[in-house]
């Protein structure tokens, strides 16, 4: 009901027009009553059909009367809640797409995945109908006071079953609240094993999870069925009810009329007068009865809707930068992850200038996409900062940023549009001949030549039906399309094949000689010979940086996972794919090597300027 007041409040005008058009159609009905009442006591002197025309004629233009005042009335109440519920639809997809990673990532899946009927139960419990059968309710108090004026016998028995209603329906809405609740889980649980079971139909074959997974489904589908049978007997006990109250109110004031008229105080027409406004009274009572239900599934929706309205939203303004150097640093950065047993790292504090390259190593779980996310400002460190030419990351406009990056997640979806509107989603000034060129880059030309309507084709499924190696292409060329200062790509060879693998080391070859920034996530031993920065985050708390000696091979070689052995006494660093001009060798011999596992950073400064061997 606070929502309900709320809404009211926030349209004061419309609220006096709703209360103003259900005044006029309750008016109408006891319009409907007296009529009645007056001609049916004259039929003795009119005849009977020349009362009966008369009284059709009269009830016909006062319910058309009161149908245009109930049109009025529908109007006014869909105008109450059409920006309301507009408001809680978008809000609660804005908190899916733009409410802090880390906060969601606490929510339970079903919250998540129920969003959209939450929003529907929502509205159904603020509909135009709800909302009238609540404005109405007091006006059946009205109708029940004429019942007094007119048959004060009458009027005690209305009252009464209008009461018992009345309590019947606020029992019965604490009665669905928990089944209502159990249901709705249960409900988003089976949604969300039958979307697994949709998108891993492949896993769920090839390793035989049909018959646990169909024990699973049978059990949760069993749970699913007594909790809707419970709601079920629920909701038939208060149509039941209903069905009852109506049929005893009926029978009841009949007798009463009845009774009046054999003592000689009650007309013909006054017994159809009270039956009429026993009708009146008690159905307002009785629709707010039968709207316990959606009002319950609306109150638990609200609730769920509440905690993804309430989590904190990524920053909308922040600082801009007008030349953007490329520059990135990590001060004294630290994660982890709630209720983790420790940090992913700790203490990390390196700087990278334009035209550096940074490659971040370490095993599943490491910490290497969790990294990359924070790089994107999609978490945000525990402790320390992350700074984009000296502005903190946090304070930063992170659609800014995030256009000024060529960002490759590791794996990567796509938006259900065609080909060409996923690859300018950055960039959307971006020409046909531009994209033509990235995608022969990309090597991706067979691809969309065999295409339906080539770069037209619609992607849809968020592209979770075409190959790895295709979306992995497909994110690489959307990353390119961006034209950004600052490269990041999370397992950039992943899944590609060795044409593939080929198009990727001469990509990043090519962003390396035009001075871009690149911080790459990989194990693939032949990114890992980068020139300037190695970052192992397998060692814990604070990870080992080490810098490395460039040497650069011609674009054209071709993908290889073998080393050659060094040679002499001194470790010669191994030959590189990328080739960074701008900074000077560095011997192996002098980078930073941890005594006993605890490792210190090198200042980047040191590399810029150059060691002396």
């Amino acid at each position: 009901m606070q929502e309900l007041f709320r809404r009211l409040l926030r349209r004061p005008m419309v609220f006096l027009y709703l209360l103003f058009a259900t005044f006029m159609v309750n008016i109408m009905a006891l319009g409907v009553t007296f009529y009645a009442i007056n001609v049916m006591q004259r039929y003795t002197s009119f005849g009977v059909v020349e009362t009966l025309f008369t009284l059709m004629v009269g009830i016909a233009i006062v319910l058309l009367l009161e149908h245009v005042f109930q049109r009025l009335q529908m109007r006014l109440a869909r105008t109450i809640s059409a920006t309301p519920d507009a408001f809680v639809s978008d809000a609660a997809f804005d908190a899916i797409i733009n409410a802090d990673a880390q906060h969601l990532d606490k929510l339970e899946t079903t919250t998540k995945h129920q969003a959209m009927r939450h929003i529907t139960d929502v509205q159904k419990a603020f509909s135009a109908r709800t909302i009238i059968s609540i404005f109405d309710l007091p006006f059946s108090f009205l109708s029940i006071g004429v019942l007094y004026v007119l048959e004060p016998r009458a009027g005690v028995f209305v009252t009464i079953m209008a009461v018992i209603t009345f309590v019947f329906g606020i029992v019965h809405q604490y009665r669905v609240r928990q089944p209502t609740k159990e249901l709705d889980q249960l409900t988003g649980s089976s949604g969300v094993m039958m979307g697994w079971a949709v998108r891993a139909l492949e896993d769920v074959r090839a390793f035989n999870h049909h018959q646990k997974l169909m024990q699973r489904w049978r059990t949760l589908r069993v749970r699913t069925q007594q909790a809707s049978e419970k709601y079920q007997q629920l909701m038939e006990s208060e149509q039941n009810f209903s069905q009852t109250v109506n049929m005893i109110t009926m029978v009841g004031t009949i007798t009463i009329a009845a009774q009046g008229i054999l003592e000689g105080t009650m007309s013909m027409g006054m017994m159809l007068g009270i039956n009429i406004l026993a009708t009146r009274a008690l159905s307002p009572v009785i629709r707010f009865s039968a709207s316990s239900d959606v009002l319950a599934k609306g109150r638990q929706a609200t609730l769920e809707l509440n905690q993804l309205l309430r989590l904190n939203r990524e920053s909308k303004v922040g600082t801009r930068l007008n030349n953007y150097s490329g520059r990135v640093a990590f001060k004294d950065m630290a994660f982890a992850y709630p209720g983790g047993a420790g940090p992913l790292f700790e203490s990390l504090t390196l700087e990278l200038v334009a035209g550096d390259s940074l490659v971040v190593t370490g095993s599943n779980g490491a910490g290497k996409s969790t990294l990359a996310k924070m790089l994107m400002g999609i978490y945000s460190p525990i402790r320390g900062h992350l700074l984009i030419d000296g502005v903190d990351l946090r304070q930063m406009d992170l659609t800014w940023w995030r256009s000024h990056v060529m960002y490759l997640p590791q794996e990567p979806q796509f938006v259900d549009d065609t080909i060409a509107e996923n690859l300018r989603v950055n960039n959307p000034d971006i020409d046909d001949e531009g994209l033509e060129r990235i995608i022969n880059m990309v090597e991706l030309r067979e691809f969309i030549d065999h295409s339906e309507a080539g770069l037209q084709t619609r992607i849809v499924s968020q592209g979770l039906h075409l190959s790895l190696g295709i979306r992995r292409r497909l994110a690489i060329a959307r990353a390119l399309a961006s034209r950004a200062r600052v490269t990041i790509f999370d397992e950039p060879t992943e899944g590609l094949d060795l044409t593939g693998q080929k198009a990727v080391y001469q990509i990043l070859s090519r962003l390396s000689q035009e001075g871009s920034t690149m911080i790459l996530f990989t194990n693939d031993p032949n990114i890992t010979r980068v020139p300037n920065l190695l970052l192992n985050l397998d060692v814990k708390p604070v990870p080992e940086l080490v810098r490395r000696r460039p040497a650069p091979v011609p674009e054209s070689s071709k993908p290889h996972t073998e080393q050659a052995e060094p040679k002499g006494g001194e470790q010669a660093a191994p030959s590189v794919l990328l080739e960074s001009p701008a900074v000077p060798p560095v011997s192996v011999a002098s980078a930073t090597i941890p005594a006993e596992g605890t490792l210190s950073t090198v200042p980047v400064e040191a590399a810029n300027k150059g060691d002396a061997s």
